[in-house]
């Protein structure tokens, strides 16, 4: 078994291209021994986004905090907290905090390719 807290996981600038705003906290992956799936809390600043990407591993996701907008493929969404969503593999997404506070998710995900 892993365990560790939220505030002791280093934050890491997205390497998406163009994001703006937006730092990671890798909770579960390789170093703590998942093979498949992985787990990682993200925070969009005020005015930040993750523009519109694709790749070959999927998305979950639960908004925790904020406000925001978000589209996957051709479908808009409004994120808040309480939100979930599912982004299939090599479909198209993005998300842009709208609010006035971060916009704080927890997103798990099938292992990256590198």
């Amino acid at each position: 078994m892993y365990t560790n807290e939220l505030e002791k996981v280093p934050k890491e600038a997205s390497t998406v291209q163009g994001a703006q705003g937006v730092s990671l906290q890798w909770l579960i992956g390789d170093k703590q021994g998942a093979e498949h799936f992985y787990m990682r809390y993200v925070t969009i600043a005020l005015g930040g986004v993750i523009p519109l990407h694709s790749h070959h591993w999927v998305h979950e996701i639960f908004v925790i905090k904020g406000q925001g907008e978000g589209r996957g493929g051709e479908t808009p969404v409004v994120l808040k907290p309480g939100t979930f969503i599912f982004v299939p593999s090599n479909e198209e997404h993005t998300f842009r905090n709208t609010g006035n506070t971060a916009l704080e998710m927890l997103c798990c995900m099938s292992k990256p390719e590198t």
